[in-house]
This record gives C-alpha cells, sequence and structure tokens, in this order.
C-alpha cells in the first residue's frame, strides 16, 4: 500500500526506498489517531461508506420549509413589489403586510429540480 503511494507520488525509487518510505508511512499511521481509509476495518462498514460517499450533498427539506435561493431573484422582488402589502387604516395610518411579501417572493422563487434517476 504505502508502496504503491510513494510511486503514485511521482516518487523516482527503487525497491529499498520505496520499502523504506512505506515502513515510515506505516509507523507514521499507527502513531497518528487517524485510520488508513484505503483499507475497510469491517465489510459492513466499508459498505456503509461507499454509500454514503455515493449520497452526495443531499439535503433533506423538512415539512413547511422551502428551498429558496440566497439572493432573492428578479422575479421574487417583481412579486414582492407587486402584492398588497400595504393597508392604509387612515390617512395618517397604515400597515405594511410583511407575511403577504413573504408569501409572494417564495411563491416567485425558483423550484430545485427533481432528480429522478
Amino acid at each position: 500500500m504505502a508502496k504503491d503511494i510513494a510511486f503514485k507520488l511521482g516518487a523516482v525509487l527503487d525497491d529499498e526506498e520505496a520499502g523504506i518510505f512505506a515502513d515510515g508511512y506505516n509507523v507514521a499511521l499507527l502513531q497518528s489517531k487517524y485510520r488508513d481509509l484505503s483499507q475497510p476495518v469491517d465489510p459492513q462498514i466499508a459498505e456503509y461508506e461507499k454509500i454514503m460517499l455515493q449520497a452526495g450533498n443531499s439535503p433533506v427539506i423538512p415539512a413547511g420549509y422551502a428551498l429558496v435561493p440566497v439572493e432573492p431573484t428578479d422575479e421574487m422582488i417583481e412579486a414582492a413589489m407587486n402584492c398588497e402589502d400595504v393597508l392604509f387604516n387612515s390617512d395618517e395610518s397604515f400597515c405594511v403586510q410583511f407575511g403577504n411579501i413573504y408569501e409572494a417572493m417564495l411563491a416567485a422563487a425558483p423550484q430545485p429540480e427533481e432528480n429522478n434517476e
């Protein structure tokens, strides 16, 4: 394993030098708090690791939440500006309906594409 690493790193080593490198690598690995991930510790764990690597970044969106852009799109801003967000109670009093603005922006947000592989 360590011999392979030495050659893959582009080192031009003869067998003796590669053996020295491998010995040093193995000693360092044993003394460290890390395990050699190139060799599975347990077949079941190796299978779980393989599954996790294939999963990638797959966010789970809880019920009642929506995945929206960090920066609002032009359509979201336009929806906010066009919704009925200000109620005038009298000549001197008005109320901004932030909930309406938010709902309009969420409705205008682009929907994530479904990845049905």
